[in-house]
């Protein structure tokens, strides 16, 4: 199961089906003497919001440039590093949080199909996140003086909020520079509850399906479809780590049958899905 290893005071918060444990925000600047925190991967995931300055963030060696009022998610077992670019320091705010599926059941809540399509897909970047400069008196001026309790409330609501800006609202189709690894790799993301084909994404680039295995081995050195299956691979040891039980997991990336996703889960990982849980 998922753990949240932190030096920071945690939060619990129940919603529907799902726990939430979430770090308390916590600023932090990079600057000419901490300009980059290297690779690094965490067991949770972490959100980040640029306050001011600039930079570059890496997560699975495709780059973002980041900025003021920018929204970046680092996901769960996935290399990233934050990068300053620029004189001036990189001022952000960030929070690590985990995500568990409990078998209660209650009616679904708004708040509740938010989490379901930020766990369904996630962008690792959202520029122009203005509105969430609204909550920062709260973890700032409002704790200094001896706040607690409305902080706590404010956590969940931003946290909430920013799964909201984080579900993907198909921004990179209007984007037309944005990076073949980018543009690729967002597709693929969208769409791991589907089963893509090479077909598909030839038609999606708009190029022919040969084409696209040049341009795959070119960025990420290896095919289109061993580059699916590793992407529903990782994401799925996510989910089983947060409780949803094999099955689950088969259906929701879009596997026809539980034999074929347990084939391909021992493929990438060497162990069966029910090695895996039973190792873990």
């Amino acid at each position: 199961m998922l753990t949240l290893h932190t030096e920071f005071p945690l939060h619990h918060y129940t919603v529907g089906s799902y726990n939430i444990v979430c770090s308390e925000l916590h600023p932090c600047e990079f600057n000419q003497s901490y300009s980059r925190n290297y690779p690094h991967t965490h067991d949770s995931f972490e959100a980040c919001f640029v306050q001011s300055g600039s930079g570059l963030y890496i997560e699975n060696q495709i780059e973002y440039v980041i900025k003021k009022n920018c929204l970046f998610l680092g996901h769960p077992y996935v290399n990233h590093e934050i990068i300053l670019t620029s004189e001036a320091p990189l001022r952000l705010y960030y929070c690590n949080f985990i995500i568990t599926h409990t078998d209660r059941v209650s009616s679904v809540s708004e708040e509740e199909s938010i989490i379901n399509l930020f766990l369904k897909s996630s962008l690792s970047i959202v520029p122009k996140c203005r509105h969430l400069n609204s909550f920062l008196p709260m973890f700032t001026s409002y704790v200094e003086n001896g706040g607690f309790f409305s902080s706590k409330k404010a956590l969940e609501a931003l946290l909430i909020e920013m799964m909201l800006a984080l579900t993907p609202q198909s921004i990179y189709t209007h984007n037309e520079h944005i990076t073949f690894k980018s543009k690729i790799s967002q597709y693929i993301n969208l769409h791991l509850n589907e089963k893509i084909s090479v077909d598909m994404l030839a038609e999606f680039m708009n190029v022919s399906p040969r084409t696209l295995f040049y341009l795959f081995k070119k960025h990420f050195n290896t095919t289109p479809i061993q580059y699916i299956n590793y992407a529903k691979i990782s994401s799925s040891i996510l989910y089983l780590r947060m409780g949803f039980s094999i099955t689950q997991v088969s259906n929701l990336f879009g596997f026809s049958e539980l034999s074929s996703f347990s084939r391909t889960f021992k493929k990438y990982t060497g162990l069966s899905p029910h090695e895996y849980l039973t190792k873990k």
